[in-house]
């Protein structure tokens, strides 16, 4: 996978020490159906939305420390970011139709990524409760 965050401090995609999502195998099947993610996806989205926790917030951006970014605001966030992202989606000259398209998929997947998302979020065995 070529993605930008290769080469971001901290951003591990694919590494041994990125913890293993507990999405089962059923779940991850259709997740790959759906959207093609595979299991280094689902555990990198895992990781993303950790260190938007107070659990590994900041650990590795090396800027100042701010509180962690609360669930229920990346929760009313997306419902910006996906009523925003139409006109960059048709910046391009795109048809009306492949631009709705586009933005169906671009919502399936904010969508699935907030699902996964919610999981570090409220992890028991962190103490977390981060609504």
């Amino acid at each position: 996978m070529n993605m930008a965050a290769e080469h971001i401090r901290g951003y591990t995609y694919g590494a041994a020490e990125v913890a293993t999502s507990r999405i089962s195998n059923l779940e991850l099947q259709d997740l790959k159906t759906s959207v093609g993610f595979n299991q280094d996806r689902i555990n990198y989205q895992r990781d993303i939305a950790a260190r938007h926790t107070l659990v590994k917030k900041n650990r590795f951006d090396e800027v100042r420390p701010t509180p962690g970014a609360p669930l229920r605001d990346i929760i009313a966030f997306l419902a910006v970011i996906n009523d925003t992202i139409k006109p960059y989606l048709a910046a391009k000259g795109n048809a009306v139709e492949e631009v709705d398209k586009m933005h169906r998929v671009w919502r399936k997947s904010t969508q699935l990524q907030l699902a996964l998302w919610a999981k570090p979020y409220t992890e028991a065995r962190h103490g977390l409760n981060e609504w």
